[in-house]
């Protein structure tokens, strides 16, 4: 899923990489009603418990390895729903795993962003979780100048290019977040993101060693343009997560990466 971002290339569903061309529409605003009121229930009703991302950014060791648990178990009814209804039954080799797919899911459903964004879809494996996981009226990208996804479109809008070959400005950088699994300098995504004043960013491929021309988070030195930074752990805890039987990519340190909102300005 190597993706390049430079070249020329033709003019592609009416996106271009000019400064004149045609930015994609902003996001809808969802129209929300007044709230009924009701009479209070009898019964105490269970408050929620905190957000994925509330788990990763405010609390640490040992808490957090309790509320992870404790997230997976609650998480995984409905995960599983999503899981068996995906297009892809037997996917080939190059995907994220199971374990990433639920925390991906997770990550959009607790972010409930504007817009989504999946840099280097392969077949679209990840990317039907980023869909189904999406807010409505949200906004699903995709962009992989080498492979066009397999599973339906519907709801997203595909790109054969790079994503730094269009223009985004207009989307609400805040409220969107960046999926890149496309083996390229991940320093420069961070400060691609940076520059497009994008807050949540989530890294697949973030190898314990540089690999080629592939500069992982670790070594990228990213004091200076990072909030928070977590590497999801590898699921094996049910029979649902047991693809790295077969899937030789299993597992490649799926990363959250919040760029520092100060950095954003």
């Amino acid at each position: 899923m190597a993706t390049e971002g430079s070249g020329e290339r033709p003019e592609q569903n009416g996106v271009t990489g000019e400064a004149e061309s045609e930015q994609p529409a902003a996001t809808e605003e969802l129209e929300l009603t007044e709230p009924v009121e009701q009479d209070a229930p009898n019964e105490t009703v269970e408050e929620p418990g905190p957000t994925l991302y509330q788990i990763l950014t405010e609390m640490k060791y040992p808490p957090l390895g309790a509320a992870l648990e404790a997230f997976i178990e609650a998480g995984l009814p409905e995960f599983k729903e999503v899981l068996v209804a995906h297009p892809l039954q037997n996917p080939e080799n190059g995907h994220c795993s199971v374990g990433e797919a639920f925390w991906l899911y997770w990550l959009v459903k607790s972010l409930e962003p504007k817009v989504v964004i999946e840099s280097g879809s392969l077949e679209g494996y990840s990317l039907w979780f980023l869909r189904q996981a999406a807010p409505q009226g949200s906004r699903v990208l995709a962009f992989d100048p080498h492979n066009e996804p397999a599973i339906p479109l519907d709801g997203i809008d595909f790109y054969p290019f790079d994503w730094m070959e269009t223009n985004l400005n207009a989307l609400p950088g805040r409220e969107t977040l960046v999926f890149f699994d496309d083996h390229f300098n991940q320093r420069v995504r961070v400060e691609q993101c940076v520059w497009r004043r994008i807050r949540h960013t989530a890294f697949h491929d973030n190898y314990t060693r540089p690999d080629q021309g592939h500069l992982p988070l670790r070594y990228a030195g990213l004091a200076d343009l990072v909030r928070c930074q977590f590497i999801f752990p590898d699921l094996r805890c049910d029979p649902v997560f047991t693809d790295y039987e077969t899937n030789r990519q299993a597992y490649r340190w799926l990363t959250y990466c919040e760029i520092n909102v100060g950095v954003l300005g």
